[in-house]
């Protein structure tokens, strides 16, 4: 809401323009990132859920780091990558991997057994 007088100004001819233009094309693209907006969070929501907040950090890295990889090559920019970038690449995926090997194979620690009234000191006699 506080940004939308900004947007306004900065892109208001910009979009009547398009709508005038492709208005199906338009619409369309509006209700399409409404609609990814929705499944995102839903996703986001429960992957908090299921992982924690560890896991979801770090799928969130690998998120970025995917999206980065992927718009160097088919933007053909991989050519242009330093060592520096590769090995950042490779041990976010290694890193991501080994936590979430370790988090599958640790064991659970065993819940509590609440304390049974009849078994209590005094409670029998």
């Amino acid at each position: 809401i506080v940004l939308m007088p900004f947007a306004l100004v900065a892109e208001f001819n910009i979009f009547f323009e398009s709508l005038a233009l492709r208005p199906t094309a338009t619409i369309g693209f509006l209700l399409g990132s409404c609609c990814v907006a929705v499944v995102y969070n839903v996703v986001l929501f429960q992957s908090v859920r299921t992982l924690s907040s560890v896991g979801t950090a770090i799928l969130g890295n690998v998120k970025i780091v995917c999206l980065l990889f992927l718009s160097s090559l088919l933007l053909g920019e991989l050519s242009s990558w330093s060592a520096n970038q590769y090995l950042g690449c490779f041990l976010t995926f290694i890193s991501a991997g080994v936590y979430s090997y370790l988090k599958a194979t640790a064991s659970k620690p065993q819940p509590l057994m609440p304390a049974d009234p009849a078994t209590k000191s005094g409670a029998g006699s």
